[in-house]
C-alpha cells in the first residue's frame, strides 16, 4: 500500500533517492492516477518504460499516454503510434502528434488517408524523412491548397511552382507571410 505522501511525491521523486520508484509508480496506477504518473514519468528512474506504456494501453489511458509520450524515454514512437492506430485511437494520435518524435513517414501517410491532413501538416517535425516538396505537391494535387497554405510554416525548401500554385488558388497572403519557405522565390 502506498501512502498519500508517496502519491503526492511523484513530482518530487528525484529528491528522494531511497524511495522505491517501482512502488510509487505501481501505487499511482493502482489508485487510477495514470495522468499523474504520465506527467512525471521522466522523473522516475529504473522503470521499464515499455512495460508502463503497455499498462496505459491496457487501462485505456490513451490521452494521458499521448500527451506525455515524450516523457517515456527510450521507446520507439513509431511502434507506439502504430499501436494507437491498431486499437482504434487514430484521432487521439492525430490530435497529439506534437508530443511524438522520430515517427516514420508511413504514419503520416496513414493519418492523411484517414482525413488527418491538417494535423500532419501542422506537425511535420514529428516525422523523419519528410520530403516537403513532394508532400506540398501531393496536397495541391488533392485540392488541399488550404491545408498547405495554413501550414506553410511547417514546410521548408519549397520551389516557385508551389508558390505560384498557391497564389493561383488565392493563397498569396500565406505565401508572402512564409516567404522563407520558398528559398528561390523572386
Amino acid at each position: 500500500i502506498v501512502s498519500k505522501y508517496e502519491l503526492k511525491s511523484a513530482s518530487n521523486i528525484s529528491s528522494f533517492p531511497l524511495i522505491n520508484n517501482e512502488n510509487i509508480a505501481t501505487g499511482l496506477l493502482n489508485s487510477g492516477e495514470f495522468r499523474v504518473l504520465a506527467e512525471n514519468m521522466d522523473r522516475f528512474s529504473g522503470l521499464n518504460n515499455e512495460e508502463y506504456v503497455e499498462k496505459f494501453f491496457e487501462a485505456g489511458q490513451f490521452e494521458s499516454l499521448a500527451l506525455n509520450i515524450y516523457r517515456f524515454h527510450g521507446i520507439d514512437h513509431t511502434n507506439i503510434a502504430n499501436r494507437f492506430m491498431e486499437v482504434g485511437q487514430i484521432e487521439t494520435l492525430a490530435d497529439n502528434l506534437e508530443f511524438f518524435y522520430g515517427l516514420d513517414f508511413s504514419i503520416a501517410d496513414t493519418l492523411m488517408k484517414n482525413g488527418f491532413k491538417i494535423e500532419v501538416a501542422e506537425d511535420l517535425r514529428s516525422f523523419r524523412g519528410v520530403n516537403y516538396s513532394e508532400l506540398a505537391s501531393q496536397l495541391l494535387d488533392e485540392n488541399e491548397s488550404g491545408v498547405l497554405a495554413e501550414c506553410l510554416s511547417s514546410f521548408s525548401g519549397l520551389d516557385n511552382n508551389i508558390a505560384l500554385s498557391l497564389i493561383k488558388n488565392s493563397y498569396g497572403g500565406p505565401v508572402i507571410k512564409s516567404w522563407s519557405t520558398f528559398p528561390g522565390l523572386d
